[in-house]
């Protein structure tokens, strides 16, 4: 999600805001969590995540005479994708291919070191069980 904001904003600009509003940066990877587990409950084709006021006020400081949502909407996100992200009134509203990226570049690694673990024969003679904890299991 830090990443998906960095390539909205900047990087330098969600560093400086860490630095001078570390609770505000706080409630927002808090509200993106809490989105992140009510994605799965809705049907719909995109899913919001509420952004504190604060923080929006000290994007729009910071942009020069461009509007806050033309920088949004107008974002490559994720590597190369436009279109993914919108933003309407506090929420940043993510596409689900948005979030599927952002799940993906999560779980692909996890992936990769089961399969790992599942071609070694040596550690299969040895495991009985495997189990996977966590949020993400």
């Amino acid at each position: 999600f830090m990443r998906l904001l960095q390539d909205i904003f900047g990087k330098t600009l969600m560093n400086d805001f860490h630095r001078a509003h570390p609770n505000i940066y706080t409630e927002l990877i808090d509200n993106f969590q809490t989105a992140k587990v009510a994605f799965y409950q809705q049907q719909t084709a995109t899913h919001s995540v509420r952004m504190p006021l604060q923080f929006l006020t000290f994007v729009i400081d910071k942009i020069d005479q461009e509007e806050i949502e033309d920088v949004v909407a107008n974002a490559t996100v994720l590597g190369d994708f436009k279109s993914l992200v919108t933003l309407n009134d506090e929420y940043l509203c993510l596409s689900e291919l948005c979030w599927m990226l952002l799940f993906d570049h999560v779980i692909d690694p996890i992936i990769r070191h089961v399969k790992k673990i599942l071609n070694d024969d040596q550690v299969l003679r040895h495991c009985k069980y495997l189990c996977l904890v966590g949020g993400l299991s």
